[in-house]
């Protein structure tokens, strides 16, 4: 009998698509934070499949639980975390950490205790051994590697990249507020990807045979938990405050790959970017409408505050937030929402530094004349940012 219900059992994950793999965080058919494990590993999905008879609930349930595929071929399943406890076969000891829950409403994790961690200097940030952007190139391998992509989990199971962020730290992501309050309800922030420049390759590399570089393999860090600035607000003109903090569940080291980006520091802050050339990167929408497969960068002029109010006379543009671009064909679009304005120092005492100035805002259409688009100034939030993770 027990041989009938396992080929039963193997039956009713066929053509199921699946994501995921071996230990993923996940969600249950009853919404309950699980893990993505072997059938034999999860107590409720073993003592069903050993029931002499299953109801159609039942075959439900367990189709509805399938999660992704080991590397063995055999199916998984996502198992709740209240049963992983009372497993006897589990072959690892990872800890598994639910994602954060966000949406809209920001609904508050009660459990969620912002961690302590430590700001890098000049010398340990803003450097880079290599010297979704509308009208933009390729970066190399080696550049920005501090850009973070975040994912988010939406319904049955679906993951995607939406929007930007920067490292700032070992434990910290940057990124705008409006990428958490302004997604569809049903999603919820699941994870940064730091280390990526090409969407469709593991690991990035470059040249042929024995002139070839790879970098080293991406990163996904779960978040565990997430900061908005206390007085963000959204009209359909505007964006106020427009930050959030992302704490990732473990500290990543800094490699040639994964670097945080420098705050910016006494020799910047209030500067005037007026007519500098200031930097973008990311993997938005671009001229096709589409996310690019790679990492791309764009060099785009500072603009006044004045001529930024006068294009956004209702938005009410303020010492707060930095204006750049209005160069037909170029511009941080839907996509890069969250990622770096960058400036570089390359008189720092230090050695040229790159130092984080804006996160990508909003703005009026895509790459028009004209109309540049709008960046949370980051170093009028710095007190912010250090008050919650110092």
């Amino acid at each position: 009998m027990f041989g009938k219900i396992i080929i039963l059992f193997l039956g009713i994950f066929t053509e199921i698509a699946f994501s995921l793999n071996y230990n993923d965080n996940c969600y249950t058919p009853a919404n309950f934070a699980g893990a993505c494990i072997l059938p034999t590993e999860c107590k409720s999905i073993r003592e069903l499949i050993r029931k002499p008879y299953l109801t159609q609930r039942e075959i439900q349930y367990i189709n509805l639980s399938k999660c992704g595929r080991h590397t063995t071929g055999k199916t998984l399943v996502c198992c709740p975390l209240s049963d992983l406890a009372a497993t006897t076969t589990t072959t690892t000891t990872t800890t598994f950490r639910p994602p954060f829950q966000s949406n809209q409403n920001q609904a508050q994790n009660l459990n969620f205790q912002p961690v302590k961690d430590k700001l890098p200097e000049p010398g340990e940030c803003g450097a880079q051994i290599g010297d979704r952007i509308i009208g933009g190139e390729k970066a190399g391998i080696d550049e920005y590697p501090w850009s973070a992509l975040i994912q988010y989990q939406k319904p049955f199971n679906q993951f995607g990249y939406h929007c930007g962020g920067s490292l700032i730290s070992s434990r910290y992501v940057l990124t705008a507020g409006h990428c958490i309050k302004a997604v569809p309800k049903t999603w919820s922030v699941y994870a940064v990807r730091l280390g990526e420049n090409d969407l469709e390759s593991n690991p990035d590399c470059i040249g042929l045979g024995d002139d070839e570089e790879c970098a080293d393999a991406y990163l996904d860090v779960l978040v565990e938990g997430i900061i908005v600035h206390e007085q963000y607000h959204q009209t359909p003109i505007k964006i106020e405050n427009d930050i959030a903090l992302l704490q990732m569940a473990e500290s990543v080291e800094a490699t040639d790959w994964i670097m945080p980006i420098c705050l910016p520091d006494s020799r910047n802050v209030g500067k005037d970017y007026k007519n500098k050339n200031l930097f973008v990167a990311g993997w938005g929408k671009t001229e096709n409408e589409t996310q690019s497969r790679y990492k791309l960068k764009l060099t785009i002029r500072g603009v006044s505050l004045a001529q930024c109010q006068s294009v956004y006379q209702k938005a009410d543009i303020t010492d707060e937030q930095i204006c750049a671009g209005g160069e037909a064909g170029k511009d941080a679009c839907r996509g890069d929402s969250g990622g770096p304005l960058m400036d570089v120092d390359i008189r720092h005492p230090k050695g040229p530094t790159w130092f984080l100035i804006g996160i990508v805002s909003f703005g009026k259409g895509c790459a028009t004349a004209g109309i540049p688009g709008v960046y949370t100034r980051v170093d009028h939030y710095e007190n912010w940012i250090k008050s919650k993770i110092l």
